[in-house]
């Protein structure tokens, strides 16, 4: 694949990312650009993280409309996604482009 990837990880803390090696031996080994750019939602303050803090669809907004031809893969629950999705769709994304996966949990299960 030789197409430019920017993967946003958003996680509430440090201590909720994962698998950092693997991400960044793709990054190494990638024959394109691919810009791994972690989110942390509830970081404490007092932290010593000096990335982006935020919600993951706060830095799809503030995105240049460049989307218009991009392809988006989604994961996480399903206010995220449907967040994500709105937030896309106006940046001029069709919904043909965007591919998600909503993570549910035990609530989201049906009651007997």
């Amino acid at each position: 694949m030789n197409r430019p990837v920017t993967f946003l990880f958003g996680v509430r803390t440090q201590n909720e990312l994962y698998c950092l090696e693997e991400i960044d031996r793709i990054e190494k080994h990638y024959k394109s650009r691919f810009e791994f750019q972690p989110i942390l939602s509830q970081e404490p303050e007092d932290s010593d993280w000096t990335g982006l803090c935020g919600l993951v669809t706060e830095f799809i907004a503030l995105a240049s409309n460049d989307l218009i031809d991009s392809q988006v893969y989604l994961g996480g629950p399903p206010p995220m996604i449907d967040s994500a999705i709105e937030v896309l769709t106006t940046k001029g994304v069709s919904n043909g482009q965007i591919l998600f996966d909503k993570f549910l949990d035990a609530s989201h299960s049906p009651r007997n």
